[in-house]
């Protein structure tokens, strides 16, 4: 008996390892959220054309705590910010760090400063991938 469950755990763990690195291939989410008076859209709409190609990009308004949380729980693969204040932003990268994850300015420096207004976040593979894209036109 005690056999049989261990081979139905096994089962289950491989079925969800499996389930797991499938989604990460078909669903990567990234959020990207922009101050309402953030001076240069268009090239916003570049990048969001850009990451397109290989991922599902959403525009948010709204809290930047609740997007770095579903970055951190794994609801989301990355976050590109770009904001007017840095403040929010301290906890924004305690957060996803907390999680396992890499959160940056623009610069890749993970020590955000108070004159940083783009930063970048999100799990270990993508936040390169998501960090190259905006290095791109903000540089």
């Amino acid at each position: 008996m005690a056999s049989r469950l261990m081979i139905y755990i096994s089962l289950l763990f491989l079925f969800l390892n499996c389930y797991t690195k499938f989604m990460e291939k078909i669903y990567k989410k990234i959020i990207i959220r922009v101050s309402y008076d953030w001076p240069t859209k268009d090239i916003v709409r570049k990048i969001e054309k850009e990451l397109k190609k290989d991922n599902k990009v959403e525009m948010l308004k709204g809290s930047m705590g609740i997007t770095e949380c579903q970055v951190a729980c794994g609801r989301c693969y990355g976050s590109i910010s770009l904001n007017k204040d840095s403040f929010p932003h301290f906890a924004s990268s305690i957060i996803v760090q907390e999680a396992g994850g890499i959160y940056t300015n623009v610069k890749e420096e993970d020590n955000i400063k108070f004159e940083d207004r783009i930063f970048v976040g999100g799990n270990k593979n993508i936040q390169p991938e998501i960090l190259k894209v905006v290095n791109k036109y903000y540089k």
